[in-house]
């Protein structure tokens, strides 16, 4: 049976909570990703930031603050990453972890060791990748 560990990758791109939502950005684009963790200073998960989150963010706010750049610089990843963020540890068989990316409709669920740091990420496409 095929668990975490096997397939998660362990050079995972992550920001802080203080990181400024313009580098964020600049992140997820030059990476070509949709989503990040956000660690702690102990490495422990403390959210995670997507694409989502920042396009829930933009449409909160009016047009003209999207385009400025001062809202981006001044806001950081803390104000919008998603809190409740589901981990596994790098035992869980893949099967578990497939049915939360389909039931809760995730793109990437983190990989943590015992201490709830992370060390590892799981998405959509490396479970695709191991099947084919």
């Amino acid at each position: 049976m095929l668990c975490a560990k096997t397939i998660m990758k362990r050079d995972v791109l992550t920001v802080h909570p203080e990181t400024p939502l313009d580098k964020a950005i600049d992140i997820l684009i030059q990476y070509n990703i949709t989503g990040m963790p956000v660690l702690n200073e102990d490495s422990s998960v403390a959210g995670i930031v997507t694409e989502k989150d920042i396009l829930h963010f933009l449409l909160d706010k009016n047009i003209l603050d999207i385009m400025n750049e001062r809202l981006l610089c001044e806001t950081t990843v803390h104000h919008i990453m998603t809190t409740h963020v589901v981990m596994f540890d790098e035992e869980t068989p893949l099967t578990q972890i497939c049915e939360a990316l389909v039931d809760h409709n995730f793109r990437r669920v983190p990989i943590v060791d015992k201490d709830g740091k992370l060390i590892g990420i799981i998405s959509r496409k490396d479970i695709l990748a191991v099947i084919t």
